[in-house]
């Protein structure tokens, strides 16, 4: 593992976080886009500046080394949570997305990362981000010249921390439902498909493997219809 190697991966996560800035400034006058986007897009030039400033310092790694592959693996991880961050911000900045709802749009976006509603929140994926720059401050060979971002990437992940408790960008789902079986439509209606039972009791709908949240569209199980009729 060499110092070229760790340079072509800080490059890569550099351009990711230079076009992410690109699509921030084209989705923050959005009217519906979630506190959370505008809190990761102020933190996207203390990325940038922590990457930049690293990728001159690459020179003296050592080749083959462990903790140059611990390192390697740590950037692969940011790069990831930077490219996820990045297909989220492309798909809602796209001109038929103003069209639509955010959340909708955002919502459909992380069942394509095949992320849930907690892992795959904006936030949550800044965060990532954040934790893997942190580990490349502490590294020997950043930690001298990044004593001022290491101070600063600490105190942005408790500011993210907060937002993410008290704003986070999409709601929580009870335990154990997954999150492609949320539908968030452009009219704030869900329609459910059937499970193994069907429980409607104190006003409460219970739909096995589903969570409803908003109005609710139910309809008889299917081979009702067809034996039965309307």
């Amino acid at each position: 593992m060499s110092g070229i190697k760790i340079f072509g991966v800080i490059t890569g996560a550099i351009a990711l976080t230079e076009t992410l800035l690109k699509l921030y400034k084209a989705i923050e006058t959005r009217n519906d886009l979630p506190e959370a986007f505008l809190e990761v897009g102020k933190r996207l030039p203390l990325v940038e500046e922590i990457l930049e400033l690293a990728k001159g310092l690459t020179d003296g790694l050592e080749e083959e080394h462990q903790e140059t592959q611990a390192l390697k693996q740590n950037l692969d991880d940011c790069h990831s949570k930077l490219s996820q961050l990045h297909k989220i911000f492309r798909q809602i900045s796209k001109g038929d997305a103003k069209e639509k709802s955010l959340v909708d749009v955002y919502q459909k976006v992380i069942r394509k990362l095949k992320l849930d509603n907690k892992s795959g929140r904006v936030e949550a994926l800044m965060k990532g981000t954040l934790d893997s720059l942190q580990l490349l401050t502490m590294h020997r060979a950043f930690k001298d010249a990044m004593k001022t971002q290491a101070a600063h990437v600490s105190q942005t992940k408790e500011e993210l921390e907060k937002v993410a408790e008290e704003m986070p960008s999409l709601p929580d789902l009870p335990e154990g439902t997954r999150g492609d079986n949320v539908n968030y439509g452009e009219i704030n209606r869900q329609f459910a498909n059937w499970g193994e039972q069907t429980n409607i009791e104190g006003g409460q709908w219970n739909i096995a493997g589903a969570y409803i949240h908003g109005d609710q569209v139910l309809g008889r199980n299917p081979q009702e219809r067809r034996g039965n009729g309307p």
